[in-house]
């Protein structure tokens, strides 16, 4: 587990969390921060397919679990700071 910080400006590319090994199979990101406290700093995922993106919920203590082979990315802050408490959870 990690908590993360975004600042202003601070982002995250298209990635995914599956190395491949199976160590990583679902992934989770706890909303730390209250919506009001930043601007920016969406968390988009893919479908398993990638035929469709979602945003993530910015509700504080929301938490969302995805598979860790879905693309995912965190748009640029433009405002403020966001905290968020990321998991994995895999086999073994």
């Amino acid at each position: 587990p990690a908590v993360v910080r975004y600042r202003t400006n601070d982002h995250f590319d298209w990635h995914s969390d599956d190395a491949g090994d199976g160590a990583r199979q679902i992934s989770c990101t706890v909303q730390l921060s209250a919506s009001k406290a930043y601007r920016g700093g969406e968390l988009m995922i893919t479908s398993p397919n990638r035929e469709s993106t979602t945003l993530a919920s910015t509700q504080r203590g929301r938490a969302t679990f995805f598979l860790s082979s879905c693309l995912h990315c965190v748009n640029p802050i433009t405002h403020g700071e966001r905290y968020a408490l990321v998991l994995w959870f895999g086999a073994g």
